[in-house]
């Protein structure tokens, strides 16, 4: 097996499965500027998150649970794949389908589950439409399933067809972001909800006059917020308003004179947090808490920059 030390150097080295749809503008969970960011660093470091810890815990179940549904066998296979025309495309798979084909392995909240079509079909969300489809134009495997563990206990299994003009479209997207972008290294513009703060990060601490143009984006900005405030407003007294309904009639579900559902207010079931205090822990223990201090790993989370308008 690769390293995982490894695994995270090799992906510096081109554009992954992964990568791809945060070049195209359809990742969740990155931006172009971010990818830009990650590719260009000389660092190598691995994000570190619950979902993501957990994702690579359940690999293997999701890829054994589908082995067991279809009567296949799946393999790891140990090694980068790289196109032979752009070895700037590159692709790590989950798994080798034994006879043919590519086996993509993903968890999902149940609060995504309405994302995802039903069992057996082709629809899985555009972000992992344009992974599988990137495995399958660098591989060369022009078959490829996807298994999704939703909400921790609800398998779901897709088929996905090579689409070839698609598969191409991405390609040479990629490839364009590389040469553009992270070869000479020219950062790919910010986008000004989530790259600016970072984009600006070490050039910050002067006091600035507002040029007329600026002033007027301020004044603008200040009704805007205020127009929303308004209107969330009101959005919670219409919400007030229908939950009273709905409880004084013990009702969770609103349906409309023909029946159809309009709305649903449903109680949740009660979750359950549970911490440990280590420090107390290792005192009631008589562990020196020198021992502890040597194996607390610190993460540090870089800090907002809110634009707060006066």
């Amino acid at each position: 097996m690769i390293a995982r030390a490894d695994f995270l150097k090799r992906r510096k080295t081109g554009i992954g499965g992964s990568d791809v749809a945060a070049v195209l503008g359809l990742s969740k969970w990155k931006t172009p500027y971010q990818l830009w960011v990650d590719k260009t660093s000389d660092n190598v470091v691995e994000e570190e998150s619950e979902i993501l810890h957990f994702g690579q815990v359940l690999e293997q179940v999701v890829a054994d649970e589908y082995a067991r549904r279809n009567r296949v066998k799946v393999q790891r296979r140990n090694r980068s794949y790289r196109h032979p025309e752009h070895p700037e495309l590159i692709g790590n798979i989950d798994r080798y389908i034994v006879g043919g084909g590519i086996l993509e392995c993903k968890t999902a909240d149940k609060f995504t589950a309405h994302l995802w079509g039903e069992n057996n079909s082709d629809e899985i969300p555009d972000y992992y439409l344009v992974q599988v489809q990137h495995y399958m134009h660098v591989t060369g495997y022009h078959e490829a399933a996807l298994a999704v563990l939703i909400g921790g206990n609800e398998f779901r299994q897709y088929e996905v067809s090579y689409d070839k003009e698609l598969a191409e479209f991405a390609a040479t997207k990629c490839v364009e972001f590389w040469q553009t972008f992270v070869v000479p290294r020219v950062a790919p513009p910010a986008l000004p909800g989530d790259d600016l703060a970072e984009y600006y990060r070490d050039r910050s601490g002067a006091t600035v006059t507002a040029p007329p143009y600026i002033a007027r984006f301020v004044s603008e900005l200040k009704e805007v917020k205020q127009r929303i405030k308004s209107e969330e407003a009101r959005a919670d007294e219409l919400a007030g308003a229908i939950k009273v309904f709905m409880g004084e009639n013990s009702a969770d579900t609103l349906l409309d004179a023909a029946g159809a559902k309009l709305a649903t207010w449903k109680q949740a079931k009660d979750s359950v947090r549970r911490s440990t205090d280590w420090e107390a822990l290792a005192a009631e223990c008589g562990i020196d808490s020198e021992l502890i201090r040597q194996y607390t790993i610190e993460t540090i989370k870089p800090g907002s920059r809110p634009l707060l308008v006066k």
